[in-house]
């Protein structure tokens, strides 16, 4: 075979297939059967000689294969135990193989196993291989060498499957999966490209060959669905306890995050985007991923090669998309809740809710639950899940920054959050399933760093050391009629499972394992598809989030299950904030905003009909009499003028920021940090002016024995009554002073706990928010009075003097000087 030739034609083909054609669609291809290798380099292949991508790719020299199988996708981590010299070596590739995996209540082995079970490549080969392409421990051992032992016949491994990803249409992935599980591994990437059925079988034939960059299709066989019944055959076969079982095993994103990537749920999609659009790959077919809870790739992979939110939606307007527009958010919201928080306020279709390893295999929970319908039951029998109701299906928010982490014996929790105060957390939407196996607790003198009790058996913080699934079984088979059918339903299942029967359970494993505890964990996976529209999305109201009720605070989350019933928390507990706060904010959004202009109209009405009612108060001055009393000197004018200008550019600044920041931080100020920046100055000078007004007027406005006449008449502002005696600030003057100095004094210190503070409490914006809107309506009332219900007043604060007139009728207890 000319290697030159072949290599031609398969980029040939690769530019005439219409690189990303997906299923259904007409694509080029070409018969190149004539240059098909089998394993042993022969061609053509046959039954004796199965076909290999390996030896087709890369022996002509095409392609790099050695260098292609070091990626993520095909070690899954293993390359850390790899010898140093190894091409895959990596010191710092965890991943998920060596890794304890709570879902298949496996670890897979790398010479170290803390369970006592052996998970070895081969098992990992017949469980995880229906989605892993090949290479990596389903075709070397930890020495780089070709398996031959451990269950692998010589040769009978599964090398890295090219087509599985790269063919554009007709990768028969089913046939594939059924070849692996029933073990015959030498022969399942030929069964991929048709060459073979499920059963094994040879047909001599193979899908023709359009092959490209990976199609959404391809992704989606092992990340997803796109259609709603998309489910892969795993295993027929009898469980531990003697059941039949068939086992069908939802797409890996779909059952653990409920993601389909289709037309009606994502609008990337709907977009005409392509997996490969975002998961672009880069060095040597290392796929780019984000930053996610389950998968504890080393960090330097976290968003490598990865278009993330702002990368598209900014100024490059990378793929048309729409440039974002969050004026209307506080900065801090946009530092501090990610872009899927907002923007995948629901997930269309359900994930997985509950596994239950608790007597050694999955307890069937109920009924999946798909947009189509409902599987039945029976389908599911010791083999399944407990799938969530698509109703109500909303994500359990938590803070996350990406990052993997280890318990202090260099192992990788379980999947889960992060802190509040850990750098880089944001705020993130998340699948919480919950999984309980039975883990062998604290012994005393092991020298483990992980203790696991009764008391911390629900954090995710430790791994802890899973008790292998055969002795739960051989442990509930020395139990009485453990497997009696208690419900009467004809079949062993979860109805089964008495208290009785677990509290015996519990004993007789204590026998092996003293400390044993039964975990049940929330795990957490993170939410990054299926995003909705921008008119869907959370925060097109801000209620979305701070209103009594609403999901984002006040939803419930699951932490434990324990007794037979769920334990909730409120969501806004899970996100480490208190009552008070999320209640003061949603005061704030759901009854200061919305009715803030409406009691702004409401004083001005009242001000409006108390003028046409009661008039405003005459004064009677002489003829000729002149304005001789000095009221204010022109230092308390330059005072309160600063008050007053400090105070109306404060209200402007910060109820823009609240209302309408588009509009007064681009068309007056420029952009929202310019109009924060004022807001910190004319609060500096707002500061200063009400201290010096407190000096100055403080000793005027202490209360005296002659005010009480005054409050007794309500000044006489809502029935005549005689002059009233007053100093030189009547009761309403006074009680207005001090709730001046009282509202400005907690404006201060929570606007200057909000400047310096990084994560300041919400009941610090929120008080920050209702005082102001108190406080401005208060001024409206004092406007009122001072410009129009009491005659010649205003003179009063702009000029310093007033009648003497004036201050008979309305302060006849005040000792006044006069101008000579």
């Amino acid at each position: 075979m000319n290697r030159y030739i072949l290599f031609a034609i398969i980029i040939g083909v690769i530019i005439t297939s219409g690189l990303s054609k997906e299923e259904g669609e007409t694509a080029a291809h070409i018969d190149i059967t004539d240059y098909l290798l089998g394993m042993d380099g022969i061609n053509p292949p046959s039954e004796d000689n199965p076909f290999s991508t390996k030896m087709t790719c890369t022996s002509s020299g095409c392609h790099n294969y050695e260098q292609i199988i070091c990626a993520y996708h095909f070690q899954q981590g293993r390359s850390h135990y790899l010898p140093k010299n190894h091409p895959c070596y990596d010191e710092n590739d965890w991943g998920m193989y060596s890794k304890w995996c709570a879902l298949p209540n496996k670890f897979v082995s790398a010479g170290i196993d803390p369970s006592g079970e052996t998970f070895d490549d081969y098992k990992y080969t017949k469980s995880c291989g229906i989605c892993h392409p090949g290479a990596g421990p389903m075709e070397l051992d930890l020495n780089g060498e070709r398996h031959t032992e451990g269950g692998f016949a010589d040769n009978n491994v599964v090398e890295a499957s090219c087509m599985m990803c790269h063919q554009q249409f007709g990768y028969d992935h089913l046939a594939r999966n059924k070849n692996i599980v029933a073990g015959r591994f030498k022969i399942a990437n030929a069964a991929g490209m048709g060459f073979y059925d499920g059963d094994g079988n040879y047909t001599g034939t193979h899908t023709p060959f359009a092959i490209g960059p990976p199609t959404d299709s391809n992704c989606n066989n092992c990340h997803g669905g796109e259609r709603y019944d998309q489910l892969t055959i795993v295993k027929e076969t009898k469980n531990a306890y003697g059941f039949d079982v068939l086992f069908k095993k939802p797409k890996c994103d779909i059952y653990k995050r409920g993601f389909f990537w289709c037309y009606e749920c994502d609008v990337h999609f709907k977009g005409g985007l392509k997996c490969i659009d975002c998961h672009s790959a880069f060095r040597g077919h290392q796929i780019a991923k984000g930053g996610i809870t389950d998968c504890t790739q080393h960090e330097s992979l976290d968003y490598a090669g990865f278009l993330n939110c702002s990368e598209c939606h900014s100024n490059n307007n990378t793929f048309g998309a729409p440039v974002y527009d969050h004026d209307k958010f506080p900065s801090d919201h946009l530092e501090k809740i990610s872009c899927q928080t907002c923007h995948i306020p629901y997930i269309e279709f359900a994930a997985f809710d509950y596994m239950d390893w608790s007597i050694g295999e999955n307890k069937v929970g109920g009924a999946v639950v798909w947009k189509g319908g409902k599987m039945k039951p029976d389908e599911y029998a010791l083999g399944g899940f407990s799938f969530q109701d698509i109703e109500g299906f909303k994500p359990t928010y938590a803070w996350f920054n990406g990052k993997s982490r280890m318990d202090e014996d260099g192992r990788p929790y379980l999947p889960g959050p992060c802190d509040r105060t850990d750098p880089g957390a944001k705020i993130m939407p998340f699948n919480t399933p919950v999984v309980a196996w039975w883990d062998v607790g604290y012994e005393e003198d092991s020298g483990d760093s992980v203790k696991i009790t009764e008391e911390n058996r629900t954090t995710t913080y430790y791994h802890g050391k899973p008790i292998p699934t055969e002795d739960i079984v051989s442990a509930a088979n020395t139990i009485p009629n453990f497997t009696s059918d208690e419900n009467g339903n004809g079949m062993f299942d979860i109805g089964d499972i008495t208290d009785e029967k677990m509290s015996a359970l519990t004993e007789k494993i204590r026998e092996k394992y003293p400390h044993a505890v039964l975990r049940e964990i929330p795990i957490y996976f993170s939410l990054s598809h299926n995003v909705s529209p921008a008119e869907e999305a959370l925060g097109n109201s801000c209620t979305d989030c701070h209103a009594p009720g609403s999901h984002f605070f006040f939803g419930k989350t699951r932490v434990r299950i324990g007794e037979g019933a769920d334990a909730f928390i409120p969501m806004y507990a899970n996100l480490n904030y208190g009552l008070s706060e999320v209640n003061l904010h949603a005061i704030r959004e759901t009854f200061v905003k919305p009715f803030f202009l409406w009691l702004t109209l409401i004083i001005i009405g009242a001000s409006l009909i108390h003028f046409i009612a009661f008039g405003r108060k005459k004064v009677y001055v002489a003829e000729g009499e002149r304005p001789t009393v000095i009221r204010h000197g022109g230092f308390q004018r330059f005072i309160h003028l600063l008050n007053i200008i400090s105070f109306v550019m404060l209200t402007i600044t910060g109820f823009s920021r609240m209302f309408a920041p588009n509009f007064f931080a681009d068309w007056v100020f420029g952009e929202m940090d310019t109009m924060s920046n004022w807001h910190y100055i004319f609060g500096a000078v707002f500061t200063v002016s009400i201290v010096i007004t407190f000096i100055m007027w403080v000793k005027d406005s202490t209360f005296k024995k002659e005010d009480w006449k005054w409050l007794k008449s309500l000044g006489g502002y809502l029935w005549k009554t005689d002059d009233i005696p007053s100093h030189k600030f009547n009761a309403g003057q006074k009680i207005y002073f001090w709730l001046t100095v009282i509202f400005g004094l907690i404006m201060i210190i929570t606007g200057i706990t909000m400047a310096l503070m990084d994560n300041p409490w919400q009941f610090i914006h929120s008080t920050h928010a209702i005082v102001a809107s108190v406080f401005v309506a208060m001024v409206l009332g004092h406007l009122y009075l001072s410009l129009i219900a009491n005659e010649k007043t205003i003179r009063a604060i702009f000029i310093g003097t007033v009648y003497k007139s004036w201050a008979e009728k309305f302060h006849s207890l005040w000792r006044y000087e006069e101008k000579i």
